[in-house]
C-alpha cells in the first residue's frame, strides 16, 4: 500500500459510463440487454507517438485508422480519453496491460455492449445504438467523445431514459499517467446511476412472424390494439441486423447499407407513402352516410364501368347490378365509389379524410414518421393552375387512388378508429372522436357498425376467421390456424396475417372473428410486380386485417 502511494503523483478523475437500459416485451419477456465488454481508449495529450507502432502490432489495427479517429476529435480536450477499440477480445486486452509501460494514455475500460434475444431484427422498430457524431457531440454537451447514442427507432426516441447517468472516479496515477490506487479509498467516488429499462408493448412473438411472413419481400405489417393505441407488431423489410451495430462495428457498415438498392435503412410502416386503394371505399361510405349524400336505400347501377368526359372508369369484371353502399363494399365496386365520389365532391372529401387524420402525422414515439398525403383543392390549384374540375380527381379518389398517400401506421390507425366506432386511438393521432355516431337505419345500427358489417362477412357463417378481398385476392397463411404453434399464437391473439397472392394494388382485408381487437396492415411488392408510380417507393399494399 506504502509503495503504491510513493508511486503516486497525481490524483486523476475517470469517468464511469452508466450501463444502458433493457427492453422487454409487453410481456416481460427480455428483448435487449447489456454485457460488459472491453474498450480501448487513448488520451491523446499521454499518449507518445513513437508507441504507435507497438500499439499497432498489438491491437492488429493500421496506425492510419488510429490517426484517423484521433484526428476526428482534435478539437476536444486532449484529456478526454478516445475511444479506438470496441469489444477488444481477451487476448488484445492481455497485451495491452502486459506491455502498459510502454504504452502511456492507452487504457483498457470496461464498457457494455447491447445483446439482442430474440428470432428477428426489429431494427426500424428500435433503431441502434451508435458512436456520437461532431455534428451531435457539439449539440449535445452532456456527451464525450466515443459515447454509444441511440440512433433511430425506440433507441432515439428514449435515449434520455436509456442512457442514464455518468459517474465519476478518482485515482491517484504515477507519472506515466498509469492507475497506481484509488483515492480516499474511494470515499469521494460517484456512482453512476443506470438507464431505465423499458417495457414495450411489442409482442415478440407476434414480431417474429410478421417478420418471417414478409421476409424476401419489400413492405411492411403494423398491429395495433385499438382499446389503448399500443403496437403489438412493427415489422418492416428488407432490414438490416441490429446485432451488427453492437460492438466493434466494421468501418463501412452504414456506408453499405445505405448505399443498397433495396433501402434496407427504409422504415416503411412510417416512412413509404402509397395509394390505399380499396380500403379507401370505408371512409367513402361513411363519409356518404354522414353527410346525408347517401342512405342505406341509396342505389347506383354498375354495367361494368363508368364513363366521365368520354373516358372510361372500370369496375372489377363485369356489372355488379344495381348495389346499395352494403353491397357495394361486399363486392367492392369501384363504379358505387365513382359516383359518390363525385356526389361528396371536393369539399367531403377532405373534411372526411381529415377527420382520419390523412395528411398528418400520427404522432407515434418513433423519429422521422411521414405524413403521407390528403390531395386538398388548394394544394391541386398549387400544382395546376389551369385546373377548372375536380371530378377527374374524385372518380380516382373514390377507390383510394391518384394522389393520395397514405403509411401502413396511418392505415393501422384507420381502421381501429372504424372497429372503435369512430374513436382514435389513444395517444394516436388524438385518440379523440373521429366523427358523430349517427344511426344509419330505423333500427338503430350506428354508422360505423353498419360499415364494418358490410365489410365483415363470410361465405359460410360457421367458419372463423371472415376474409374479405377488395379488388384483389389475398391467402390466407394455412387453411387451419390451428395447424401450426406460430400461426396459432397469432390467431388465438386476434391478428390474422395475408400472403400475397398474383399482382395486384390494394389490401385484401381480413377479421379476427375470435378476438375482434386487433388491427393489422401490411404492404408488399414480390419481385416480377408493376409498380405503382404514386407509392414512395414504387411498392405495393399486400394483405390488411383487423
Amino acid at each position: 500500500r506504502y509503495y503504491s502511494q510513493s508511486e503516486a503523483q497525481a490524483i486523476k478523475r475517470v469517468r464511469v459510463s452508466p450501463v444502458r437500459g433493457n427492453l422487454y416485451d409487453r410481456n416481460g419477456n427480455l428483448m435487449v440487454y447489456n454485457i460488459p465488454s472491453f474498450t480501448i481508449t487513448i488520451v491523446p495529450y499521454e499518449f507518445d507517438h513513437k508507441a504507435m507502432e507497438l500499439f499497432s502490432f498489438i491491437t492488429g489495427m493500421d496506425s492510419s485508422e488510429v490517426n484517423k479517429i484521433l484526428y476526428r476529435y482534435r478539437h476536444y480536450s486532449k484529456f478526454v480519453p478516445i475511444k479506438i477499440i470496441r469489444d477488444a477480445s481477451e487476448e488484445i486486452v492481455a497485451k495491452i496491460e502486459e506491455y502498459s509501460q510502454y504504452l502511456s494514455g492507452v487504457e483498457v475500460v470496461v464498457d457494455s455492449k447491447r445483446i439482442y434475444n430474440f428470432e428477428c431484427n426489429m431494427a426500424h422498430l428500435l433503431g441502434y445504438t451508435r458512436e456520437i457524431t461532431s455534428e451531435q457531440l457539439k449539440k449535445y454537451s452532456y456527451y464525450s467523445p466515443g459515447d454509444m447514442v441511440g440512433q433511430n427507432g425506440i433507441e432515439q426516441s428514449y435515449e434520455s431514459f436509456l442512457r442514464g447517468r455518468d459517474g465519476m472516479q478518482f485515482v491517484a496515477v504515477n507519472k506515466l499517467g498509469q492507475k497506481v490506487t484509488s483515492f480516499e479509498n474511494g470515499n469521494r467516488d460517484v456512482l453512476p446511476s443506470n438507464g431505465f429499462n423499458l417495457n414495450l408493448s411489442i409482442d415478440i412473438r407476434l414480431q417474429e412472424l410478421s417478420e418471417k411472413l414478409l421476409a424476401g419481400r419489400r413492405g411492411a405489417v403494423v398491429a395495433i390494439d385499438p382499446n389503448n393505441g399500443e403496437v403489438l407488431i412493427f415489422a418492416s423489410k428488407p432490414d438490416y441486423d441490429t446485432r451488427a451495430f453492437s460492438g466493434r462495428v466494421p468501418v463501412d457498415l452504414y456506408r453499405t447499407l445505405s448505399s443498397d438498392s433495396s433501402f434496407p435503412l427504409l422504415p416503411r410502416a412510417l416512412q413509404s407513402q402509397y395509394p390505399p386503394g380499396s380500403t379507401w371505399k370505408m371512409l367513402m361510405a361513411l363519409a356518404g352516410l354522414q353527410s346525408g349524400v347517401i342512405n342505406e336505400h341509396t342505389t347506383i347501377t354498375c354495367s361494368g364501368g363508368y364513363t366521365l368526359g368520354g373516358r372510361s372508369y372500370k369496375c372489377h369484371g363485369g356489372g355488379c347490378g344495381s348495389v346499395n353502399v352494403r353491397q357495394a363494399l361486399r363486392s367492392s365496386c369501384n363504379t358505387f365509389f365513382y359516383v359518390l365520389a363525385l356526389r361528396l365532391g371536393m369539399e367531403n372529401f377532405e373534411k372526411y379524410g381529415k377527420m382520419f387524420n390523412f395528411g398528418e402525422r400520427t404522432h407515434i414515439d418513433l423519429p422521422n414518421e411521414k405524413p403521407g398525403r390528403l390531395p386538398t383543392a388548394e394544394w391541386l390549384k398549387s400544382k395546376d393552375k389551369t385546373l377548372r374540375s375536380f371530378k377527374g380527381r374524385l372518380i380516382n379518389y373514390g377507390i383510394g387512388q391518384g394522389e393520395i398517400l397514405v403509411t401502413p401506421l396511418q392505415m393501422a390507425c384507420y381502421v381501429a378508429a372504424i372497429a372503435n366506432n369512430g374513436i382514435g386511438v389513444s395517444g394516436i393521432a388524438g385518440g379523440c372522436s373521429v366523427m358523430p355516431l349517427k344511426a344509419v337505419n330505423s333500427s338503430g345500427e350506428f354508422l360505423f357498425s353498419y360499415v364494418t358489417n358490410a365489410v365483415i362477412y363470410a361465405a359460410d357463417n360457421n367458419v372463423d376467421v371472415i376474409s374479405m378481398s377488395f379488388g384483389s385476392y389475398g391467402m390466407n397463411v394455412g387453411d387451419d390456424p390451428a395447424s401450426d404453434s406460430a400461426f396459432s399464437y397469432a390467431y388465438n391473439n386476434g391478428v390474422v396475417l395475408f400472403a400475397s397472392s398474383g399482382n395486384y394494388d390494394s389490401p385484401s382485408m381480413g377479421y379476427p372473428a375470435k378476438h375482434p381487437d386487433v388491427i393489422a396492415v401490411g404492404a408488399a411488392s414480390p419481385s416480377g410486380e408493376r409498380k405503382n408510380p404514386n407509392s414512395s417507393d414504387g411498392e405495393y399494399w399486400w394483405g390488411s386485417s383487423y
